[in-house]
């Protein structure tokens, strides 16, 4: 969903609340448009620097991951790594964040590097180049799947995936890695990814047993159906939170965005 499409649902479809994007830089301009129109919206996406009002984040913050890739770095004496990110404002508390965390093991980052979204492989070719001078071979990757991908075939390319480097991407890959293509995955072979952690419950297990079900009756032609990637759950809990806070309240006052927003804080779902 981009900004033009959530203004029209605003605008001309008089729609009362938004799920999603589910990515940090699409996030940030739609929730200042929900802001302005007063229209709660609900986004699963893991990194954000947005705090407005009528934002709504129903996903964990990335940065709970800072603690266990600063524990990995210690667990194996790795005391210097670089950071390379995705060129988003999104994404400077996770970095501030691993900053600090690295520095409780007396960790170093000796460097930060942002990467446009839209980098060229020889642009990519350059900067991997210069990593390579870099007294350290530990790297930190917190980029979207698909401008990860492309880093980390680079790095193939130029030398930098083979014994002697360390590769630890965060949840933004490992989130979805379920969903990644072959051809993806083989490219990240040696790479250390985080994901979340959602239990599985009884009340878990049945709703990925019922949807993979009716995926499958309607997708026949699929012989291996994956199980649902965390962001899925987040954004089918996401659903649910919205569906219970209308329950709550129809909404139909004179304000109904900043009326939906109270219900929504003071839903009982969890």
């Amino acid at each position: 969903m981009d900004l033009l499409a959530a203004n029209d649902l605003i605008t001309n479809d008089q729609v009362q609340a938004i799920i999603g994007p589910h990515t940090s830089t699409e996030s940030e301009f739609i929730a200042y448009l929900g802001n302005h129109t007063h229209t709660p919206i609900l986004s699963f996406a893991e990194t954000s620097a947005v705090d407005v009002p009528f934002f709504l984040h129903t996903a964990p913050s990335d940065s709970i991951q800072v603690a266990p890739i600063a524990a990995i770095l210690d667990a194996f004496n790795w005391r210097a790594a670089v950071v390379l990110h995705q060129n988003s404002p999104s994404v400077a508390s996770i970095l501030l964040d691993l900053v600090y965390a690295t520095q409780g093991y007396n960790i170093r980052i000796m460097d930060r590097v942002a990467l446009p979204i839209d980098a060229t492989q020889d642009y990519l070719d350059n900067v991997l180049h210069n990593l390579k001078e870099m007294p350290t071979r530990v790297f930190i990757v917190h980029m979207l799947p698909d401008l990860a991908s492309n880093v980390l075939r680079q790095a193939n390319v130029v030398g930098m995936m083979s014994d002697g480097y360390v590769w630890i991407a965060t949840t933004s890959i490992g989130s979805v890695v379920d969903s990644l293509s072959s051809d993806m995955i083989e490219k990240m072979q040696g790479v250390v990814t985080l994901r979340p952690y959602v239990r599985e419950t009884g009340h878990v297990m049945k709703f990925i047993s019922r949807l993979k079900a009716r995926f499958w009756m309607e997708n026949r032609s699929i012989d291996n159906v994956h199980n649902p990637s965390v962001p899925l759950l987040w954004a089918y809990d996401t659903a649910w939170a919205l569906a219970t806070a209308v329950n709550l309240d129809n909404v139909s006052s004179s304000t109904p965005g900043a009326t939906l927003l109270g219900a929504l804080l003071n839903t009982p779902f969890d």
